[in-house]
């Protein structure tokens, strides 16, 4: 998928105890991330830019667009189709004749990035957080400890709506969390619209041929594509 996913997992054991400003912050996450799971046929569009900064240091911008509603939702940015449903996420690389297979993630994640309710990200990666109000919007700066993959992120929202506008954040690439290689993300939303598509956008058969989580083959307007399933990881 076009739009990273960096942070996964989850472990009912690692909890952290906030001061009242950052507890604070997080309970405005969860709520903007109730209120995107509570969306319904919301559509909008995508611009994304990205830097990948390593021995050499290559930039990509590129736009697209959104349907949401609730869980589920289709993304086209480039030549790249992602849809996701109530039983599969899966990702269309029209360029090269490639479908990923993977189980649906939430879309919290796949929208805003990182998954601040995940005991696992609060114990080992968030650091500071805070909150600046200005005329019309609304961001939140969260803070990271030294050893998290991530740098940095901030997201702007409109507090009116609970929309996001735009995110910002940086990541590291390496395992050994260098910070000279980085990738730093800009993802802009704009043109919201309601009740500008119909559920049948979401469908999986036209793109994947499912016989159960171990067969999965190619649909009509991915015919000759390559699958690769992740559904078993």
């Amino acid at each position: 998928m076009l739009i990273i996913t960096l942070v996964r997992g989850y472990d009912a054991d690692c909890q952290r105890a906030y001061d009242t400003t950052s507890a604070n912050i997080i309970a405005e996450m969860a709520d903007l991330s109730r209120q995107l799971r509570d969306t319904a046929h919301v559509s909008f569009d995508v611009h994304y830019e990205m830097q990948d900064i390593d021995t050499v240091t290559t930039n990509a911008v590129m736009d697209g667009s959104m349907q949401v509603s609730g869980e589920n939702f289709r993304m086209w940015i480039d030549s790249i189709e992602t849809i996701q449903n109530g039983q599969y996420l899966f990702t269309v690389y029209h360029k090269d004749s490639l479908v990923v297979v993977q189980h649906p993630n939430p879309i919290a994640r796949q929208l805003l990035q990182v998954d601040v309710l995940d005991p696992l990200v609060q114990k080992m990666v968030l650091g500071d957080l805070k909150a600046v109000d200005s005329a019309g919007y609304r961001k939140i700066i969260l803070g990271f400890d030294v050893t998290a993959q991530y740098i940095f992120y901030e997201m702007v929202y409109d507090p009116a709506t609970k929309r996001p506008l735009y995110i910002r954040y940086a990541v590291r690439k390496d395992v050994e969390l260098e910070t000279d290689k980085r990738v730093n993300v800009y993802i802009k939303f704009s043109n919201y619209q309601v009740n500008s598509f119909k559920d049948d956008i979401f469908i999986s058969k036209p793109y994947i041929t499912v016989q159960n989580s171990e067969n999965i083959s190619t649909g009509v307007k991915t015919a000759n594509y390559q699958v690769v399933n992740l559904m078993e990881e």
